[in-house]
């Protein structure tokens, strides 16, 4: 979808006022800034371990080098990428590719997960939710061994 998305973008329409077009470097700017940014929006949102030195770790060197690397090889004579930052930063084009990607991409995988979580939940999410309330009973224990054999069972039908 990304890859769909960024080349309709920049297929038929200039990238600046000027009339200047959008070449195959716009075009993989664009792409990979989307997939960076749909990778650590997903690495957020399914990490169990979530605390600040992750989303530190997370911000600067993940994202903080990217962009990084985008602004000095804008600047190198030498790059590929020769003023191609400079002009997708300028373009409507570019943060609509972007935010369409990355919003869709994003409303998917929490959709996705709202119901794996509330129809297929695995049986960690039932203890979980059963030790935080209060003390798990043996009635307790036989729903999350009847839960297992079921998901198990559902597995073994996939095979």
């Amino acid at each position: 979808m990304v890859m769909y998305v960024c080349h309709l973008t920049f297929v038929q329409h200039p990238v600046k006022r000027e009339g200047q077009n959008s070449d195959l470097w716009s075009f993989s700017v664009t792409f990979f800034h989307a997939i960076i940014i749909i990778v650590n929006i997903r690495l957020v949102a399914y990490s169990w371990l979530l605390n600040i030195l992750n989303l530190i770790a997370i911000i600067f060197t993940s994202l903080g080098l990217f962009f990084l690397y985008g602004w000095i090889s804008n600047f190198m004579w030498y790059s590929k990428t020769y003023q191609t930052y400079q002009v997708l930063y300028q373009s409507i084009g570019f943060y609509t590719a972007i935010l369409f990607c990355v919003g869709t991409s994003t409303m998917i995988d929490f959709s996705w997960a709202a119901i794996r979580l509330n129809f297929k939940a695995p049986c960690h999410h039932f203890v979980r939710i059963k030790s935080a309330n209060r003390k798990i009973t043996e009635d307790d224990f036989k729903k999350i061994k009847e839960l297992n054999k079921k998901e198990m069972h559902f597995y073994q039908q996939l095979e």
